[in-house]
C-alpha cells in the first residue's frame, strides 16, 4: 500500500512516517526517493521534505505518536 498512488490518510502517514525514519536513520532524501521509485511509487524531493515536517510536527504535540516512533526506533537497536 505505501507504493500506491493512494491518498487515503492512513497510508499516507504511514509513507511519512516511513520517510521520517529513513531521514533519522540518516539517509539522504535523493536515497529515498530513489527507494520509492524502485518500488513504482515517484515522488518529488518536496513531497518528502513535507513528509518528514508532518512527523516532526506530529511529534512536538502527540504523546502517544512520539512513544510509538521511539519504540519502532529502539527495536532497530536490540
Amino acid at each position: 500500500m505505501l507504493f500506491t498512488k493512494t491518498k487515503r490518510r492512513d497510508v499516507v502517514d504511514a509513507r511519512h512516517l516511513l520517510y521520517y525514519l529513513c531521514h533519522v536513520r540518516p539517509m539522504r532524501l535523493v536515497y529515498i526517493q530513489e527507494y520509492m521509485a524502485e518500488n513504482g511509487y515517484v515522488i518529488p524531493h518536496s513531497s518528502i521534505h513535507h513528509g518528514i515536517s508532518q512527523v516532526k510536527s506530529k511529534l512536538e504535540s502527540d504523546v502517544d505518536y512520539i512513544e510509538t516512533i521511539e519504540s519502532v526506533l529502539n527495536e532497530d537497536e536490540v
